[in-house]
C-alpha cells in the first residue's frame, strides 16, 4: 500500500478555499481533513490553490494532434500538454 499527504494553504473543498490536508492511498484521495496541520503533510504546497483536475469528458487532440491518427509518441506528447493544463481525464 502507498500513502502519502498533500498538505495546501489553500485548496479548494466544496467550493470553498481554506487550508487542507489531503490524504492519498493506492492512487485514491481517501480523506480531505481541514482540522490537521499542513505543515505535517507530505508535500506541502505553499503557492497557487490545490483543486481538483479539470475532465474533459470530450476531446479530440491538442496543438495539430488528433488522437485518432496519432502515433504513440504523439499521443505521449499530446497527453503531456493536456496535463501542463489541468487536464487530468
Amino acid at each position: 500500500m502507498n500513502s502519502f499527504s498533500i498538505g495546501a494553504e489553500r485548496a479548494l473543498i466544496n467550493g470553498e478555499i481554506t487550508s487542507a490536508s489531503i490524504e492519498i492511498t493506492d492512487g485514491f484521495i481517501t480523506a480531505v481533513e481541514s482540522a490537521l496541520p499542513v505543515t505535517a503533510a507530505d508535500i506541502h504546497v505553499r503557492e497557487g490553490v490545490l483543486s481538483p483536475g479539470f475532465i474533459d469528458c470530450q476531446i479530440n487532440g491538442i496543438a495539430n494532434i488528433n488522437f485518432f491518427d496519432a502515433d504513440t509518441e504523439q499521443m505521449e506528447e499530446a497527453l503531456a500538454l493536456l496535463a501542463s493544463h489541468g487536464v487530468t481525464a
